[in-house]
């Protein structure tokens, strides 16, 4: 099973992937400001969402990717972790 800090981890790189900045692991936690990157572009929110379920091999449902999903990473890694654990 992964952890919550792994899944931060990985969360972390896929931000940095898509926004092409560089935000830390505790920046994640602290900081709306790496989320409203990917929310501010549709494009980005796009990649964002398929590289998760790549990553971590779930496939998230429509009505799970809403403007609160973009907004706090708490829920982001909630809700891999219940898909992971579902799986």
């Amino acid at each position: 099973m992964v952890d919550r800090q792994t899944v931060l981890k990985i969360i972390t790189a896929i931000v940095n992937l898509v926004t092409g900045k560089h935000f830390t692991q505790e920046e994640m936690i602290s900081s709306k400001q790496p989320l409203y990157h990917i929310i501010s572009d549709s494009s980005k929110a796009i990649q964002f969402v398929v590289l998760i379920e790549e990553e971590f091999e779930i496939e998230l449902d429509d009505d799970e990717i809403d403007l609160y999903f973009f907004s706090n990473i708490d829920h982001i890694i909630n809700t891999i972790i219940k898909h992971i654990t579902n799986s």
